[in-house]
């Protein structure tokens, strides 16, 4: 016997239809968590070994684009406690933690804000994945300043020259810089390797 199912009326009746918005979002957000923890570096024992026995350990390795950033990030006391940031989104995954997995994610942001100079090793699709999971909210920030290019003495960042600013913005910075200067890496940022992108 062949049973016919109405989906117009089940999806009439569906949680999803009332609530798409949420729907996607969390669907949205459930998949981006998941390439987080396909990518991240991820070593075992990590806690239990110190940083030079991890670079004799990785010296050893094959070469391929995994172990080139595990190495990268072995280079420095910086890239270290990123490695053990990554350890703790790692695992707060696969113990289905999503409180510690963003709270692991936000002090990752907060270490690549005091050292930038990391952004550099990340692969690109990482770093956009853990753009993506930066936490939603709208603060009010009492302290914004309004600028105007003809009214205030205005320079560019790495020059010092003051004709033809933008107010720019890449994944580690928003800065001030003249045309010669968002051209001289083909309009990237020369830390983190992404397109400057012009604010209004």
């Amino acid at each position: 016997m062949l049973i016919m199912f109405n989906y117009d009326k089940i999806y009439q009746k569906s949680v999803y239809k009332e609530n798409v918005n949420e729907y996607l979002s969390t669907w949205k957000d459930a998949v981006t968590k998941k390439r987080i923890f396909e990518l991240v570096p991820h070593i075992d024992n990590l806690s239990e070994q110190t940083l030079e026995e991890l670079r004799c350990k990785w010296q050893d390795q094959d070469v391929n684009n995994y172990s080139n950033f595990i190495r990268s990030l072995l280079h420095s006391f910086d890239g270290f406690e990123a490695l053990k940031l990554f350890n703790l989104i790692y695992l707060s995954y696969k113990n289905r933690d999503d409180r510690a997995l963003m709270e692991a994610i936000q002090c990752l942001h907060m270490h690549l804000r005091l050292y930038p100079t990391l952004i550099s090793f990340f692969p690109q699709n990482l770093m956009l994945f853990l753009n993506l999971l930066k936490k939603k909210e709208n603060p009010y920030t009492p302290n914004i300043i309004f600028v105007s290019k003809e009214r205030h003495k205005l320079s560019c960042h790495e020059c010092g020259n003051r004709k033809n600013m933008d107010y720019v913005k890449c994944l580690c910075s928003q800065l001030f810089l003249c045309k010669g200067c968002q051209n001289k890496e083909n309009g990237k940022c020369s830390i983190c390797k992404f397109a400057y992108t012009i604010k209004s």
